[in-house]
C-alpha cells in the first residue's frame, strides 16, 4: 500500500503541469472514494480495511494540497495541515490503527509548527511540535488507564522520542545560540524550565 501510495504520488507530480485542473482535482476524490469502497469491502480482513483507510486519508492531504494549489486559496499552510488532521481524525477512531494515528499526530504536528513559525523563533516552533506530541502521548495513556487498552509500546516510544527530540533540539538551539552570539534573551531560563518540567513528565 505504502509503495502504491507513492507511485500515485510521484505519477501525479510528474504530469502535473500537463494535466487540466479538474484531472488533477479528480485523481485525489477518486482515490479517496476507491480507499472508503475498499475499507467497506474488506470488513472481514482487518489489515486490507485499515490499509485502505489510511490510503483514503493520505490522499485527503493530496487533495487540499491540490486544490489550494490550483484556487490559490491564499490561506496559510498551517491551515492545510489542520483541516487535514480534522478530517482524518474520524478515521483514526474508527478504526484504531496506529499507523493511520501517527499520520494522524504528524499532520497535526506539523500545522502546530507552521502556525508558531508566523510568531515565534526556531525554538519555539521545536517547542510547539513537541508539546502537541506530547498532548497525544498523555491522551493515549489516559486512554489505556481508563479503557483498559493493550499498549503498543513501539507507539508509546515513538511519540515519547520524538516530543523530547523536538523538545531537546529547540532549547539547545537557544542556549547554543545565546552563547554565540553573546546577546541576552529572558526567554531563555523559561525555556530552560520548560525542558525540566518536560523531562520530568516524561
Amino acid at each position: 500500500m505504502l509503495f502504491f501510495i507513492t507511485g500515485i504520488s510521484c505519477f501525479i507530480a510528474y504530469n502535473w503541469n500537463k494535466m487540466e485542473s479538474f484531472t488533477k482535482i479528480s485523481i485525489p476524490i477518486i482515490l479517496i472514494i476507491l480507499g472508503v469502497i475498499g475499507w467497506f469491502a474488506f470488513q472481514n480482513r482487518v489489515l486490507y480495511r485499515q490499509l485502505f483507510l489510511f490510503s483514503s486519508s493520505f490522499f485527503i492531504g493530496i487533495l487540499f494540497a491540490v486544490f489550494g494549489q490550483i484556487y490559490q486559496t491564499g490561506a496559510d499552510p498551517y491551515t492545510l495541515f489542520r483541516n487535514w488532521g480534522l478530517f482524518i481524525l474520524i478515521f483514526s477512531f474508527v478504526e484504531n490503527f496506529y499507523p493511520l494515528w501517527i499520520l494522524n499526530i504528524t499532520v497535526f504536528t506539523i500545522s502546530g509548527m507552521l502556525y508558531s513559525r508566523l510568531y515565534g523563533n526556531f525554538t519555539m516552533i521545536c517547542i510547539t511540535g513537541s508539546i502537541v506530541i506530547l498532548f497525544f502521548l498523555l491522551i493515549y495513556i489516559i486512554m489505556i488507564k481508563k479503557m483498559s487498552l493493550e499498549i503498543k509500546e513501539w507507539f508509546f516510544y515513538i511519540l515519547a522520542f520524538s516530543s523530547t527530540a523536538l523538545m531537546t533540539v529547540g532549547i539547545f538551539w537557544n542556549v547554543l545560540g545565546i552563547g554565540y552570539y553573546r546577546n541576552i534573551d529572558i526567554y531563555g531560563p523559561l525555556y530552560l524550565l520548560i525542558y525540566v518540567v518536560f523531562i520530568g513528565l516524561l
